[in-house]
């Protein structure tokens, strides 16, 4: 079995559109195939469907902290929000099952009020999810050919104009232009994807 972009489609519009939609939302389908076509999204039982679920928290994280380093834009990381959209959607992120991932770093069983598991939740999430950032990198490395390709490929992803618009006469960056001119406005994002996307 494994998790699709299309049984995240509502939870991936809301973490990946952050200017123009379009070629970003792309960016991150493609992302998810090439994790998909490497085994990262499948799993066989509801533990490993937790972990490929925290994996694409942490795609989403990654995207939106390449955009804080490239363009100074704030990643604002509302965990809380992704969980209650996610659920929305049918997955349900388990307390219990979580709680077996962290390995007793948070005691969450029957004694606790469910408030207080709620209030847990995003500080849990958000740790184990750092857990596969390493993991979902790789990944990413390989899928797209190297570091490099990976940052020409997110770097593109934040172009201003829809792809499909005629109308644009702007020139279009391709993958080999960018990396032929690393200019200086680039080189903390290029820098920061080849030191393997560290958390900001």
């Amino acid at each position: 079995m494994k998790i699709t972009w299309a049984d995240l489609l509502e939870l991936g519009e809301e973490i990946f559109f952050i200017w123009t939609g379009t070629s970003e939302l792309k960016w991150a389908e493609t992302a998810w195939q090439k994790l998909e076509e490497q085994g990262f999204t499948s799993y066989k039982d509801d533990l490993q469907k937790h972990i490929v679920l925290l994996r694409f928290f942490i795609l989403g994280v990654m995207y939106r902290e390449f955009f804080q380093m490239a363009f100074d834009e704030p990643a604002d990381l509302d965990v809380s929000y992704w969980l209650d959209i996610l659920e929305g959607e049918g997955l349900y992120l388990s307390p219990f099952r979580l709680g077996q991932l962290a390995d007793n770093q948070y005691r969450i069983d029957e004694a606790l009020d469910a408030e207080t598991v709620q209030e847990l939740l995003p500080s849990i999430v958000s740790d184990l999810m750092e857990e596969q950032r390493d993991i979902v990198f790789s990944g990413l490395k390989v899928g797209f050919g190297s570091e490099s390709l990976l940052f020409a490929h997110l770097w593109l992803s934040a172009r201003s104009y829809d792809d499909d618009d005629d109308d644009d006469d702007e020139p279009r960056e391709t993958v080999e232009e960018i990396l032929a001119s690393v200019t200086y406005d680039k080189m903390p994002a290029f820098r920061w994807v080849n030191e393997r996307m560290p958390s900001l």
